[in-house]
């Protein structure tokens, strides 16, 4: 039976990253980014239905909430319009500015407790 020393790092065949100790450190697939995403920014007026148990402020409650809708990338809370307490939740009124991905304005009434006021 004949048996072989394994290759030194010097005795290695340079075209070969793995033999030459760069296992694991080339990538093996690359990243892509694209510029051509169509985004759309939408200012609207909304509801939102924020349960007592809440562990937020009724503002921060209100953009976690609304950041839920399908394509949305930014959601933020311009406004407070009004505020409705109640026994189990409070419904706050605000001014909201939305960023979705996919180049049309937010669906937020797909969102349970969320109702749109002026679009």
């Amino acid at each position: 039976m004949v048996t072989h020393a394994p290759l030194a790092d010097s005795d290695a065949p340079r075209s070969d990253p793995a033999a030459v100790g760069f296992a694991g450190s080339l990538p093996t697939t690359m990243a892509t980014t694209s510029d051509n995403e169509t985004r759309q920014t939408t200012t609207t007026v909304v509801t939102v239905r924020i349960p007592t148990s809440a562990d937020r402020d009724v503002v921060s409650e209100a953009e976690r909430r609304l950041a839920r809708a399908e394509g949305a990338t930014a959601v933020s809370v311009d406004g407070l319009r009004g505020l409705q307490p109640g026994l189990s939740a409070t419904v706050v009124t605000v001014a909201v500015t939305a960023e979705s991905r996919h180049g049309r304005p937010l669906a937020f009434e797909s969102l349970t407790g969320v109702e749109t006021i002026d679009p």
